[in-house]
């Protein structure tokens, strides 16, 4: 049986203080991968934060590709990979395990944030949602490298895949 999720429309925000709220840590982040899940859509991001959780991922609602920016840190180590930033009082942080970014967001676009994304992470599992057509998105240029566009509605099972380390 094939899983979708459709797009709906409201607005979302869980930002407090400088602080993200994830439904929870992960214990052992070698089992518990984190992904941000950014979109501008309440239904919508709730709707993919609660699947992800059901898959055993951690899931991290965010409504802006600005508010991710915030969280967000890249260690300047070599082979360092992002890291975000759940509560800056207490200076925890979490290895990010991928995004899932809408297209049309407000400022910042999806596919703006994902360059930014994959300029300083190669591996790092990136997937853009979207409700355009085709020709709505010419006028953002080309993808960045290994970057999954998924059209909604779209197949859960397509998302999995796609955030898996594995993806190529």
């Amino acid at each position: 049986m094939s899983k979708q999720i459709a797009q709906s429309g409201s607005h979302l925000s869980f930002e407090k203080s400088g602080s993200v709220f994830p439904k929870s840590l992960p214990e052992n982040s070698s089992e518990s991968r984190t992904i941000a899940v950014v979109d501008d859509d309440l239904l919508l991001n709730q709707a993919l934060c609660d699947w992800l959780d059901l898959e055993g991922l951690n899931p991290v609602s965010l409504p802006s590709a600005e508010s991710l920016l915030r969280v967000i840190q890249h260690s300047q180590k070599k082979g360092g990979n992002w890291t975000l930033r759940v509560n800056a009082e207490a200076e925890l942080s979490c290895p990010l395990g991928g995004v899932i970014l809408d297209v049309m967001l407000d400022g910042i676009s999806g596919i703006d944030m994902a360059w930014m994304l994959r300029h300083s992470d190669s591996d790092l599992p990136i997937v853009l949602i979207t409700a355009c057509h085709a020709e709505d998105l010419v006028h953002f240029g080309a993808l960045p490298q290994g970057v999954t566009l998924l059209r909604k509605p779209f197949d859960l099972d397509a998302i999995k895949s796609a955030l898996s380390p594995a993806h190529p």
